[in-house]
């Protein structure tokens, strides 16, 4: 069983048949989508036990009150990226307080890159210190029952990430962007090509990584063609990881789908 976390859908439907059968073959039961919001809702409803949709929210448009609206349309959750103000600034927290009453998820991009090129991406560059995962912090302490994850493992600020999880039990990351793994630098001639990042590595074995606290994401487009050899990569990366940190039968199936799938039926909630 696996599950992705971290997946953009933008409303493509040419390939979305065709992908969502290849990935089921490949083992997989639920995908988190988000991108246009009205593609994601119509999109899940096609496919409601497998597709799980959040909302791309807009810091110009949406309002705490909408949040109310999203839930009651079916959204699981809110994905954000690009605040005008560090997440956990005071003029945020009404939008908080609604999605922990409606039980849903947030979703916090935490790393100085993504997915996106050109603009967009020196925009992230410029604000990621808006989104550092010790933002978190006062969200989770000020919102207990609301269920936080940051995206990829708030690169390059891994150990911000693993003291937001030490410390806060509604606190967790996905690993988006093969974060646990690196290649072998072309200077270096003996070794393998890929193995675990030795910052992860060191994180793993001293007890703060928490294993039980990570979701895999592939931060794959769902609606572009080279989606499934884009998953298969983020597999072949975990895999990688995995092996090279001799973790356990256990952890690994919990990284893949266990952790993700008590998170969205509420079983792990604070």
């Amino acid at each position: 069983m696996k599950i992705d976390f971290h997946v953009h859908y933008n409303g493509g439907g040419e390939y979305l048949e065709e992908h969502l059968e290849q990935l089921q073959g490949r083992g997989f039961v639920k995908l988190v989508i988000f991108g246009d919001n009205d593609a994601c809702l119509e999109a899940a409803e096609h496919h409601p036990d497998l597709l799980v949709p959040f909302v791309w929210f807009d810091w110009e448009k949406d309002t705490p009150a909408a949040m109310d609206g999203y839930a009651k349309r079916g959204f699981r959750g809110v994905k954000f990226i690009l605040p005008r103000k560090p997440y956990d600034d005071a003029g945020y927290f009404a939008i908080y307080e609604r999605l922990q009453a409606n039980g849903m998820i947030a979703l916090f991009h935490t790393a100085v890159i993504s997915g996106f090129q050109g603009e967009y991406q020196r925009k992230i560059r410029a604000s990621s210190l808006d989104m550092r995962p010790g933002l978190l912090d006062r969200i989770a302490r000020s919102f207990p029952d609301l269920v936080i994850v940051g995206a990829h493992l708030g690169y390059p600020w891994y150990a911000e990430a693993c003291s937001m999880m030490r410390w806060h039990k509604n606190v967790h990351f996905d690993t988006s962007t093969c974060q646990l793994t690196c290649a072998r630098p072309r200077y270096v001639s003996d070794g393998p090509q890929e193995y675990v990042k030795p910052y992860i590595r060191d994180l793993y074995f001293s007890g703060d990584l928490h294993p039980e606290k990570l979701l895999f994401g592939s931060d794959m487009v769902l609606d572009r063609e080279n989606a499934v050899s884009t998953i298969d990569y983020a597999v072949r990366q975990h895999d990688v990881a995995l092996r090279d940190l001799a973790a356990p039968k256990e952890l690994c199936d919990d990284l893949y789908g266990g952790n993700a799938r008590r998170l969205l039926d509420g079983t792990s909630r604070p």
